[in-house]
């Protein structure tokens, strides 16, 4: 079951959607991998980075607010 972090309706979440699907590579959605930790994903054509730590996450975030903070995004 996909959970949109959009409008917080679910029923057993394996995906966590963020974004639309497009008609380029554009990261979608969170997928939670049966073996641990979890793959962040262009859910339309799969293609995904694994993320394997809690510590790896936080990172991620932190890198992400960082980028956000630089003003690297046009919106």
């Amino acid at each position: 079951m996909e959970f949109d972090i959009r409008t917080n309706q679910a029923e057993e979440i394996s995906v966590l959607r963020f974004a639309d699907d497009s008609d380029c590579l554009v990261a979608s959605g969170i997928l939670r991998n049966w073996y641990g930790g979890v793959s962040v994903s262009d859910i339309k054509s799969e293609r995904e980075l694994r993320i394997f730590s809690e510590e790896h996450a936080r990172n991620l975030i932190k890198a992400l607010n960082k980028a956000i903070e630089l003003g690297w995004f046009k919106e």
